[in-house]
């Protein structure tokens, strides 16, 4: 069937759509502040850092207060060490540093995250699984239709360990920036997604070239610098539906959604201490390289 659209229709079209100009003024009640956890520790060495905030209004511009007052801890479940974390400059950021040459984490421990806030405790427990090695990073030049999409696409090279239902999230820092663009989220299950027969193999091609930001490709002397987070299925799971949540927009887009915790309170009256936010638990290898011609 044929039809033909003549350019009034088109106009008549496009001012039904777009044409609306009446300002509409939507009242959103702000709601309860929530205690927002992010807990994102490593076997790295260094400082580990344990962040806690306040949920804030939609569309408040402001960050976050951040929650002072707090005690915090990470144990070790096998050992009962003890790893205190500290609030020094009163800002809801609160560190652990070594004294020594040393790691908090262990790989095959598992943890807990304790959390004494007015008189409610909040809690969280994860396992620390193991991660392979990076053996390199390589890359390739790329003649685009503009200079845009012209550059080079770099790789990473890894096995996924063999016989382990394992989760991976891929981090990628240019010139010691991380790209946390949400739409450049990269994860594996296995070598390569859930549903795949990829236990043990290497790397799929799409997942080790995702360290790529598919319109903004490397150019000479940049630094490409790759981690290999072992993060587990529900961490997994949180990063993917963070992932939708940030991307979903657009005519097609669906209504927003709360995200799930894995931190509970074990107040369940508490008011003022209902916990949202993520804590996990992961070893990291890492390598880099800079872009030559």
């Amino acid at each position: 069937m044929k039809f033909n659209y003549t350019p009034v229709y088109i106009i008549a079209v496009a001012t039904i759509l777009f044409g609306c100009e009446k300002v509409i003024d939507v009242r959103i009640d702000e709601g309860t502040a929530q205690f927002a956890v992010d807990a994102f520790i490593t076997d790295l060495p260094g400082k580990q850092t344990v962040k806690l905030t306040h949920t804030a209004p939609y569309f408040k511009n402001s960050p976050s207060a951040g929650i002072i007052g707090a005690r915090v801890q990470v144990i070790n479940e096998n050992t009962r060490e003890v790893f205190s974390f500290t609030d020094n400059n009163n800002k809801g950021i609160y560190t652990w540093s070594p004294t020594r040459n040393d790691t908090l984490a262990r790989l095959h421990n598992s943890y807990s995250l304790i959390i004494i806030y007015n008189g409610d405790t909040i809690e969280s427990h994860c396992r620390l699984n193991p991660v392979p090695p990076i053996d390199s990073l390589s890359y390739e030049y790329k003649e685009g239709i503009t200079s845009k999409f012209t550059g080079y696409i770099a790789s990473f090279w890894a096995v996924d360990i063999p016989n382990r239902k394992d989760f991976y999230w891929i981090r990628t820092f240019r010139n010691d920036t991380l790209i946390n663009d949400p739409l450049y989220m990269n994860f594996a299950f296995d070598a390569a997604f859930e549903g795949w027969n990829a236990d043990g193999l290497e790397f799929f091609d799409f997942v080790r070239k995702a360290i790529t930001p598919f319109d903004k490709l490397y150019k000479l002397n940049d630094s490409v610098r790759v981690q290999l987070w072992s993060i587990n299925e529900e961490t997994y799971h949180f990063l993917y539906e963070t992932q939708v949540q940030l991307t979903n927009a657009g005519l097609f887009a669906q209504p927003p959604a709360n995200l799930p915790t894995n931190l509970t309170g074990r107040n369940k009256n508490s008011t003022t201490t209902r916990p949202v936010g993520w804590f996990v638990i992961s070893a990291v290898k890492e390598k880099g390289i800079t872009i030559k011609k």
